[in-house]
């Protein structure tokens, strides 16, 4: 589980580094958060984690397609020689016995990925027992315990209660349809305000900085929901904490957009000088 929720740390993480190397003010910043990307990109070898690999590399290719238009033919040089560099980086200080991990995805008798496909199971049994209101939250790890596949599965012989390693499925099992329909609105919902801020923003004519950053933290929830797919945290605090920045994003842009709208003109005919330009860091 330590190893799972640093994965999540990194995986979070990663498109607010790259917006803070884009648009810090100073010089000596953008070489600490450069740093510091380095630093969670190789921290990922630490963590064995075969779906963290996988979310690392959808994460960094989600964030090469959003900032594609800062890809111009000047930089090609200085991008290929970072590139260059954190491959060698990874290739030196990587375990082979990491690559042989990351191999096994596709080898059927591996135990790990049996167990995996066995929670799923269980979860299917159980769900048409109780469709509706489920069986109680956090439930699934007794439910996988008593289970007939779980003997089939056991650890250096023992029966264990085992997590789904799925948000999603676990919740379905806990509160059934009622509750994973309130679940996954809330995370629609989270994930619109977003979007919805990024696009007033955007017509707002804000700064480039309030934009990658709007932008950053909306990726940044998209990698934790992809990622919750083979992780069960449904308290997460980065899940908790996107749900609010998805709100104050909304705030923000709006506000943002009420600053800089022209104000009507009164009696006396002078208008509202216009704003200087704002940057959000």
């Amino acid at each position: 589980y330590k190893r799972q929720a640093l994965t999540v740390l990194i995986v979070f993480v990663l498109p607010v580094l790259v917006h803070q190397i884009l648009h810090a003010r100073r010089r000596a910043s953008r070489w600490l958060y450069a740093a510091l990307l380095m630093v969670n990109l190789l921290a990922i070898v630490t963590t064995y984690s075969r779906g963290g690999f996988i979310a690392m590399i959808g994460v960094l290719a989600m964030l090469a397609y959003v900032h594609r238009r800062r890809l111009h033919p000047r930089y090609a040089g200085i991008l290929i020689c970072a590139s260059l560099l954190v491959a060698s980086a990874m290739a030196y200080t990587m375990p082979a016995n990491f690559w042989q991990r990351q191999i096994s995805l596709v080898a059927w008798d591996d135990g790990s990925l049996n167990r995996r496909s066995s929670y799923l199971t269980v979860a299917f049994d159980t769900i048409p027992e109780n469709p509706v209101w489920g069986t109680g939250p956090d439930t699934f790890p007794n439910i996988y315990f008593a289970s007939e596949t779980a003997k089939l599965h056991r650890i250096r012989g023992k029966v264990e209660a085992r997590r789904a390693h799925n948000t999603y499925m676990e919740v379905l099992v806990g509160t059934g349809f009622a509750g994973f329909t309130i679940f996954m609105a809330m995370l629609w919902l989270s994930f619109a305000n977003f979007a919805r801020a990024l696009a007033i923003a955007r017509a707002a004519g804000s700064s480039e900085s309030l934009l990658s950053l709007i932008s950053s933290y909306r990726l940044a929830l998209l990698g934790l929901l992809g990622y919750l797919m083979i992780f069960s945290s449904v308290q997460h605090k980065f899940l908790l904490l996107s749900i609010a920045l998805s709100q104050i994003a909304l705030y923000i842009s709006r506000k943002e957009k009420a600053y800089r709208e022209p104000q009507p003109q009164g009696q006396s005919g002078r208008g509202r000088v216009a704003p200087r330009e704002r940057t959000v860091d």
